[in-house]
């Protein structure tokens, strides 16, 4: 698994592991379909294809893996 915060930021969803764990602290990043809130700016995340991240309303990705 990846940290939360860098997970962000490698997607693209955030410019630096800082914005992400701001984002992370304030509640507005979520994992999967379901959006399950991610808690924890170093919550362990595993990576596989088709995982969906969110932050906030209007920025999402879809992973790709390999």
């Amino acid at each position: 698994g990846i940290q939360a915060a860098k997970l962000l930021v490698l997607a693209g969803l955030e410019k630096s592991t800082s914005d992400a764990r701001r984002t992370i602290a304030q509640g507005g990043a979520y994992l999967g379909e379901s959006k399950a809130r991610i808690e924890s700016h170093d919550q362990k995340i595993i990576v596989e294809d088709g995982v969906m991240l969110w932050v906030g309303k209007k920025k999402f990705c879809r992973l790709q893996v390999g």
